[in-house]
């Protein structure tokens, strides 16, 4: 017997994945039909939500935590990661793999895209160097991720009126942060994002760039970095918007 919980808190049952499949439709569309979820996405949920076997309690320590740059060898690191623990306790998002902010995606493009399509992509991306970030390990574990690069990496952000900016060849963007659940609160966000900042500067670069959201109220919400992490590093407010703030640091002189 398969149980799958949805984030509201109802489960749904059956045999495999497939005989879940009819009472968690059922559920989306009696409770949550403002959502307009597909059932491409109903299964994908399913999917991760089965695969990731659901959180692992929170460690009460850690031990030794490296970060490494992402590079085509630590592909199978990185679906593995997030195939099984970035999103263990927020199923909803384990179809992303960390491609929503790579593309300039057209109206209703990105919510049409699944887990298959996402991960393949993402495995082609990062096999080209189209993809730039850090991984973070804890005892030799996947535990964290963060997707920065040079903003033109992400090109919806000029293509937006609202991310748009004068100076975009000389910024680096730090987009998303992951840690599973397990291993937060146990500064590997930081970690991350001192490497982000030191990569930055190696590369030349003299600003780098975060969009913490302005009223997160969960570590989901949260995904771009708090905004906490941000100032206490040194980052300060470059643009309000209505959900997000731009924060910047220079990277040259302090």
């Amino acid at each position: 017997m398969v149980e799958v919980r949805c984030l509201c808190g109802v489960t749904a049952q059956g045999e495999d994945e497939a005989g879940v499949f009819a009472p968690m439709r059922a559920h989306v569309d009696e409770a949550h039909a403002e959502l307009g979820l597909s059932d491409r996405h109903v299964r994908d949920y399913i999917a991760a939500a089965v695969r990731s076997g659901g959180p692992k309690p929170r460690l009460e320590r850690v031990g030794t935590v490296e970060v490494r740059p992402l590079t085509p060898e630590r592909l199978e690191d990185y679906l593995r990661f997030f195939d099984r623990d970035a999103f263990a306790d927020n199923p909803a998002w384990a179809a992303c793999y960390c491609m929503c902010h790579v593309g300039d995606w057209a109206e209703g493009e990105w919510e049409s895209r699944g887990a298959a399509e996402n991960r393949a992509d993402i495995a082609g991306l990062i096999e080209c160097g189209g993809v730039r970030g850090y991984l973070a390990y804890a005892d030799g574990e996947p535990a964290g991720w963060v997707n920065a690069a040079p903003r033109s990496y992400f090109p919806g952000f000029q293509a937006s009126e609202e991310y748009r900016v004068d100076d975009a060849e000389r910024v680096g963007s730090i987009v998303c942060f992951v840690i599973a659940p397990h291993y937060r609160r146990h500064g590997i966000a930081r970690k991350l994002l001192e490497a982000a900042l030191d990569g930055f500067r190696g590369e030349g670069l003299t600003v780098a760039e975060a969009y913490p959201a302005r009223n997160a109220d969960s570590d989901g919400a949260a995904y771009h970095g708090p905004l906490e992490m941000y100032e206490a590093a040194g980052f300060r407010h470059f643009r309000e918007m209505e959900r997000q703030t731009i924060v910047r640091i220079n990277l040259v002189g302090g």
